[in-house]
């Protein structure tokens, strides 16, 4: 007439892919005994599904050999641990950029996320926050501007588990920079006095690219003063994409004024066999240019008997 003695321990599931899980008695048994022997244990359940995560309460029954019966409970708690499943998860994308223009139209399949116990949220976002356009083949565009970025999906099921697909997208410019109105070669004088001219004018070019932020740079600008000679100057224009274009042109200074020659009078005395003569250094007395001098010389250096007195 002795019941069993029924002892079960709690103990802790993992549902699988399919959203189920099973267990035994012998899972939930935790030696239960009886005086004469055990006939058979059983349970009310064994297994549970997605609708049932969390704690359960599970019935051992334990029954003797010689029909004496007992019965205790066990808490089951069925965890979900697997997150959703993702197919077609894009590659990265790389496109040139339409012509003339800073982005380009980029198009993908969607990527497919299931999970057995069901999504409850599905996220779709993008580094450049770009309006991501669906369409009605299923396939979703966007247009992304030059550079590189990212398009990321989150899927979450309904126990929190989450699952992300994330791929690149890559915009490449391949449109130069352009450069409108290059100045010709420009042609002045020197200004009275100087060996340059102190302000030479001009408009510069004008840059464009289909991206912004370009980047113009030049050897002189408008204003500046030239010396002269022949001087070239050049704009490069430099886009985000590396992508360079330059121009080039001249400035010619002519020096247009002669210089001043300053002469003094030199006295010489004929040798003993009635010659003489001179340099141009006796003669120069601070010839000068705005320029330099580049060199001084005379139209007579020698002097006989024949040119005493005074020459010129």
């Amino acid at each position: 007439n002795i019941a069993p003695n029924a002892i079960a321990q709690d103990i802790t599931v993992y549902l699988d892919a399919n959203g189920a899980v099973s267990f035994t008695a012998a899972d939930i048994d935790n030696g239960s005994n009886d005086n004469c022997a055990i006939d058979s244990i059983w349970l009310d359940i064994y297994g549970f599904a997605c609708a049932t995560t969390g704690a359960n309460t599970v019935t051992l029954s334990v029954l003797d050999v010689n029909g004496n019966s007992s019965t205790t409970t066990s808490v089951v708690t069925v965890i979900d641990s697997i997150a959703p499943f993702v197919t077609g998860c894009p590659s990265n994308i790389s496109v040139n950029n339409m012509q003339g223009n800073c982005n380009q139209m980029v198009m993908w399949t969607p990527p497919v996320f299931t999970d057995a116990c069901g999504i409850s949220t599905l996220t779709w976002v993008n580094s450049a926050n770009v309006l991501m356009i669906p369409a009605a083949d299923g396939n979703l565009y966007a247009a992304f501007p030059v550079g590189i970025h990212s398009v990321t999906y989150t899927a979450t099921d309904n126990h929190g588990n989450v699952t992300v697909c994330s791929f690149g997208v890559t915009v490449i410019d391949n449109d130069p920079p352009f450069l409108y109105g290059c100045p010709t070669d420009i042609t002045v004088q020197n200004t009275p006095g100087k060996c340059q001219n102190d302000h030479v004018l001009w408009t510069p070019p004008t840059p464009s690219d289909n991206c912004p932020n370009i980047m113009m740079t030049t050897t002189n600008n408008p204003g500046e003063a030239f010396p002269v000679g022949t001087t070239t100057v050049t704009y490069t224009l430099m886009d985000p994409a590396g992508h360079t274009v330059s121009c080039s042109f001249n400035i010619i200074v002519e020096d247009v004024e002669a210089p001043v020659a300053i002469s003094q009078n030199a006295t010489i005395q004929l040798d003993a066999a009635g010659q003489a003569s001179i340099t141009a250094a006796m003669i120069n007395n601070g010839s000068y240019d705005n320029c330099g001098v580049d060199s001084v010389w005379l139209n007579q250096y020698a002097f006989d008997c024949a040119h005493v007195g005074n020459n010129t």
